[in-house]
């Protein structure tokens, strides 16, 4: 099942050595997971004028439970969230395979 993460789309911010917040533009960011039992999706954005990424469509596809997601780049040291992907209540059905005769 598709889940969005959380209420907010998660914010990263470009920091130097001592943690202080960067301007740095353009620099591309992806979120991971180790757990082979999840698919991220729109899990790659890309700093703004103030070094910020943010991931308005980040989703998580797969079981409920703990996950470990990380946020990386390829010339950033990065940072990893541990978050509960849980599944909603059902609210309805629909086809996997649909009848193409009847």
């Amino acid at each position: 099942m598709d889940r969005t993460i959380g209420s907010s789309s998660p914010v990263v911010q470009i920091v130097d050595d001592a943690g202080n917040p960067k301007s740095v533009e353009g620099v591309e960011v992806r979120v991971v997971s180790a757990a082979a039992r999840y698919a991220i999706s729109g899990g790659v954005a890309t700093s703004d004028a103030n070094g910020r990424i943010s991931f308005p469509d980040l989703q998580l596809q797969g079981r409920a439970g703990k996950i470990e997601i990380a946020f990386v780049s390829n010339d950033l040291e990065g940072v990893t969230q541990s978050i509960t992907h849980s599944v909603g209540d059902p609210v309805g059905i629909e086809f996997i395979d649909r009848p193409t005769e009847v």
